[in-house]
């Protein structure tokens, strides 16, 4: 079996950001709330001029080598804010990218899985034809002035090369583990009107990972280590402060349980 990985990865943040000092004190709240529980010191700001394409297009561009736009024979770009719901907005980061005609493009949409999700079509893509994938992550939030969620929205896009020369990360293709299942935590209706429940969305998350890990372990038929067999542990989050409580719903599965034991773990496999 080829090797299958990312060749390259490079983010695009948008061009303004709020420091949260700034946002903390013209809403009354708590810095070290932001600070120390969702882990926060500033977000982004899509200004006027910018959008999800232009960001997608921004975050890949300048690690693409015209050698590379030759190569891509397949590009998913990934979104929860798509700028037209008949065209994926795909066509147009093709487009500007100056990739080669050649090229399978699609927008993939699945909340905050997309990206992800996009990952693993492309690495498979990648072992069956040996032909290279980008893929590209890009949103923005929508407008939320003055709800409890404020801090944690933003802007931003990351686009990753995946290809046979993984110098970043090389995929274990056969180890994966998975879980899926319907939740209502969020509707948007229109690209304007959204409503959901951000507790319902964040157990959501914790019950997932339980269950991909779950299928993890059945899939591999093996007692293990936590410790040796995962060296590190790299969380997709909406902010960094729900990495310490999915740490700790990994940790279950290996008797780790009290705050105090998952707390320095969780330093060591994702912060050292």
């Amino acid at each position: 079996m080829s090797r299958v990985g990312i060749e390259k990865i490079r983010v695009n943040p948008t061009t303004l950001a709020l420091d949260m000092h700034e946002l903390c004190d013209a809403r009354g709240h708590d810095w070290a709330d932001i600070r120390d529980v969702m882990m926060i010191d500033e977000r982004g700001v899509m200004p006027p001029w910018e959008d999800v394409v232009t960001t997608a297009v921004n975050a890949a561009l300048p690690m693409l080598t015209e050698q590379d736009k030759q190569d891509i024979e397949l590009l998913l770009v990934s979104s929860e804010s798509s700028v037209d719901n008949e065209k994926p907005m795909s066509s147009w980061v093709h487009r500007y990218l100056g990739l080669s005609p050649h090229c399978r493009n699609m927008e993939l949409k699945h909340a905050c899985y997309a990206g992800t999700g996009g990952v693993k079509i492309a690495a498979d893509w990648v072992r069956s034809t040996g032909k290279k994938a980008l893929v590209i992550n890009t949103d923005r939030s929508r407008m939320h002035f003055g709800k409890p969620y404020e801090f944690v929205m933003g802007a931003n896009a990351v686009a990753v090369l995946v290809s046979n020369d993984p110098r970043i990360l090389e995929f274990e293709m056969d180890k994966y583990g998975l879980f899926s299942h319907e939740v209502d935590d969020l509707t948007r209706p229109t690209s304007r009107v959204e409503t959901g429940n951000s507790e319902t969305s964040l157990f959501s998350y914790m019950e997932s990972l339980d269950g991909a890990l779950d299928n993890y372990v059945e899939r591999l038929g093996e007692e293990i280590d936590y410790d040796q067999y995962f060296k590190k542990n790299i969380y997709h989050i909406p902010f960094g402060g729900i990495t310490m409580n999915a740490h700790r719903t990994a940790l279950r599965h290996f008797g780790r349980v009290t705050k105090s034991a998952a707390r320095e773990h969780w330093e060591k496999k994702t912060q050292e």
